[in-house]
């Protein structure tokens, strides 16, 4: 299935909103040119030029942007989301923006929350206020 123009659907337990999604028989899903998808369990939304999922495991590349309840937010080239897990990493660059911490690195993997996290090496500053 394929709907264009502004579409909304419910796919694999997450609100997804984008100009284009395809549905496979499967259940997988791609959203592409400006993705929103809203995943309920990790309390978090996810924006970025494309986002696919199957299986509860969501794939974002392209600007991504994710933003927590709690008003934490991730930004890098490309995410993923493990259901399973309850977890978010970020392979290549990113950046990291919680309440008093500023992070910016390689290799994040966080909570569904994002406040518990590591990465394999920081570049630049990391803030921490205590």
């Amino acid at each position: 299935v394929v709907a264009e123009g502004g579409a909304r659907a419910e796919v694999d337990g997450a609100q997804v909103q984008a100009p284009r999604i395809e549905v496979d028989a499967d259940g997988a899903f791609r959203a592409s040119g400006g993705a929103s998808v809203e995943l309920s369990e990790a309390r978090a939304s996810v924006r970025a030029q494309r986002v696919s999922g199957k299986g509860g495991r969501y794939e974002a590349s392209g600007a991504v942007r994710v933003l927590t309840a709690s008003g934490r937010t991730l930004e890098a080239g490309r995410v993923i989301y493990d259901q399973g897990s309850g977890r978010f990493s970020a392979p290549g660059a990113f950046s990291f923006d919680g309440p008093g911490e500023r992070v910016r690195g390689v290799g994040l993997s966080a909570t569904a929350d994002l406040s518990r996290y590591s990465f394999r090496r920081a570049t630049g500053q990391i803030e921490v206020q205590e």
